[in-house]
This record gives structure tokens, sequence and C-alpha cells, in this order.
């Protein structure tokens, strides 16, 4: 009788561990910030890709010929992809191709008719130094540097003073680009970040060089693969 009772004893308490055991494995762990266990964002290292959302600026948009000027329209909205390589929270190498914008007339007069239409792209391969600034259970916030290097890509077509300056093409130029930003990891394989970027881009201007820059503020969304 006692040996039965000590073996019920001993069978409900190893039955009462494995029950504690489940529960604690099933509910979330609150020193992992995804709340939950073997996906993509407790890994050390992960596959990632998404897409960029922004709006564009660039540098120069005045055309001057024989002392006459005008402005072109140079703002645009911004459309990109990405894809990258997450070593470890610090260290990221990522792909990217952007859409960087339109330049286009504002409509020619008659003192200086012109048509203008430009249209930009970047493809770059980019290094990105993080650091976390905050770690919860609901997210983790990281501020972020990045520096990559590429090519900038423009077509373009423009007539101007009544075709007396012509000229259409395609330019494939190396190109370098910088930016800063912050990117949070959410409770699943989900990321975003908000980022400013600085682009070095070339699109010619009549009377004025090719050399010139683009200012990009995007948000981001990705997914981490596990």
């Amino acid at each position: 009788m006692i040996f039965k009772r000590r073996t019920n004893i001993s069978i409900a308490m190893i039955a009462s561990l494995l029950l504690v055991g489940l529960a604690y494995a099933e509910g979330p762990d609150r020193y992992q910030n995804s709340g939950s266990n073997n996906i993509s964002y407790d890994l050390p290292s992960k596959f990632y890709a998404g897409v960029n959302l922004g709006y564009s600026a660039l540098t120069d948009n005045t055309v001057t010929i024989s002392g006459s000027h005008t402005s072109l329209d140079s703002h645009g909205f911004a459309l990109g992809f990405f894809g990258g390589y997450k070593f470890n929270e610090t260290i990221s190498i990522e792909a990217n191709a952007m859409r960087l914008g339109k330049l286009k007339d504002k409509g020619g007069s008659s003192a200086f008719p012109l048509t203008y239409n430009a249209s930009l792209y970047q493809l770059s391969l980019d290094g990105i130094l993080s650091y976390p600034i905050h770690s919860g259970y609901q997210y983790t916030l990281s501020v972020y540097g990045k520096a990559g290097y590429g090519v900038n890509i423009t077509d373009y077509h423009y007539n101007a003073n009544n075709g007396a300056v012509t000229q259409s093409g395609n330019s494939i130029r190396g190109a370098y680009n910088v930016g800063l930003g912050l990117n949070v990891d959410l409770r699943s394989n989900v990321s975003a970040r908000i980022s400013y970027t600085y682009y070095k881009t070339h699109y010619p201007l009549p009377g004025f060089g090719s050399h010139h820059g683009a200012h990009v503020v995007s948000l981001g969304l990705y997914y981490n693969f596990s």
C-alpha cells in the first residue's frame, strides 16, 4: 500500500512537472522580443526582403540657356525594392533597386520654350551598421547608418529654345549613397524602418553639367525569412 501510494505520488509529480513545462514552452518568452520561439526574429542571422515608399527631391533643377533661367519640377514619388542578409543585430548587407523620381518641365513659354523629361533609377549594394537602443517584449528599436555604391540610370530627353539645344539618351554611371534611419523589429517576422538617404545622381541639364544629387525620405516594410 505504501509502495503504491508513493508510486502514485511520483507519477502525479512527474505529470505536473510535464504539464508546467509544456505550458511554459507554449507561452511567450519574455526575453525574446518576438514573443514566440523558432521564428526568424529569434535567429542571429537571416535573409529578408521588402519594399520602400518615399519622397525624393533632386538638388538641381535650374536650366540656363543664353543667360535665361527656368526651373523644372523635380519632386517626386520614390519606390524601391530590397533584399538582404543580417549577419547579426549589428551588421547587414543588402541589394537595393530604387526609382528616385522624375524631372519635367512646368510648361514652356515663348520667352523660354522648353520640353524636358528625365526618369532616374538607382541600383546599389549597401552595407548597414545598426545599434539597438531599446529592446522589449513588443519590439526592438535600432538606429542605423548605411553606405553603398552602384549605378545611377537616367533616361532623358529635352528640347530647349525651339530646338537650338536638343539631347536624349540613356546614362549609366557609377554612384554612391549614404543614409541614416530607425528600424523596428516587431513581434513577428515583419520589420519596419524609416530612413533618409542621399544619392549621387547623373542627369544632364542644358547649360549646367550632369553631376547632381537626390534627397530621399522613405518608409520601408520587410519580411524576415526563417
